[in-house]
């Protein structure tokens, strides 16, 4: 059973809260950073550090606001992909970072990888991230029982708005599609089955990303990304097909983040 141990990692948004399985220094392996979705935390991927040891050093993140780590000022996707960045940069400098992101950790990995410098980060999977938000009816549900239960942290409201659009009754249409568009890195995009639409009652959390979002990046973006289906799940691939989703990430660590990469 890997041990993880808390790093506290200044930013100049605020401090974030890095969870090495391993030393951060002194290792020239890969490493495997888990980011994971809105208003949960890092501890839900730490069976990742056991199932990757034979090929991965792995880091865990708490995302801004969520568990130990602090919130800042703007919760919005391109803020806390900022910040996140900007702790890797600092807490690996030198190492090869396949990162891996679920669903809002998807987009957040996605702007990494669409950045200028995208150092540390040689490659990106993004586990059923949401590319539009005003058909995310499940989230919305969500968002709004908790609300009214007052359950959310005031960070946690300011990031349904600010990265879901959700706020009262109303859900403002916020589109990620141009993320893809500025991609720099190899990426995987992978979904589940169990559809979105329509709205109904189901067990477990349906897919959000869907037949629509890759229709929309086949057309706009061809070539930009890899899509996969993965069968019999819904939104939790990195826990509910752990197996499937361990076959694409050691093959991406094989091709492109190996001591020389094959093109």
């Amino acid at each position: 059973m890997a041990d993880f141990r808390a790093v506290r990692q200044r930013t100049r948004a605020g401090e974030l809260v890095l969870y090495p399985a391993q030393p951060l220094e002194g290792s020239a392996r890969p490493v495997v950073v888990f980011l994971h979705g809105a208003w949960r935390g890092a501890g839900v991927f730490e069976p990742w550090a056991d199932l990757l040891a034979d090929v991965a050093d792995v880091v865990l993140v708490d995302l801004p606001g969520h568990g130990r780590s602090e919130a800042i000022a703007s919760a919005s996707v391109a803020a806390m992909a900022d910040c996140v960045h900007e702790a890797l940069r600092t807490a690996l400098p030198g190492r090869r970072v396949l990162l891996v992101g679920e669903s809002l950790g998807g987009l957040i990995a996605l702007t990494i990888a669409g950045e200028a410098g995208c150092e540390p980060v040689k490659a990106v999977f993004a586990a059923d991230p949401p590319f539009t938000t005003t058909k995310l009816w499940s989230v919305g549900q969500t968002v709004r029982r908790h609300v009214g239960l007052g359950s959310l942290s005031e960070f946690a409201i300011q990031l349904a708005k600010e990265s879901f659009g959700i706020s009262g009754e109303a859900v403002e249409e916020i589109v990620y599609y141009p993320l893809v568009g500025k991609l720099r890195l190899p990426t995987v995009i992978a979904t589940g089955d169990l559809a979105l639409m329509p709205p109904r009652r189901v067990d477990g959390l349906t897919s959000l990303f869907d037949s629509v979002d890759r229709f929309v990046l086949e057309q706009l973006y061809p070539g930009k990304v890899e899509i996969q289906q993965l069968s019999d799940c819904g939104h939790l691939l990195l826990i509910d097909a752990k197996d499937r989703c361990l076959q694409i990430i050691k093959s991406m660590l094989a091709k492109h983040l190996a001591d020389s990469p094959t093109r």
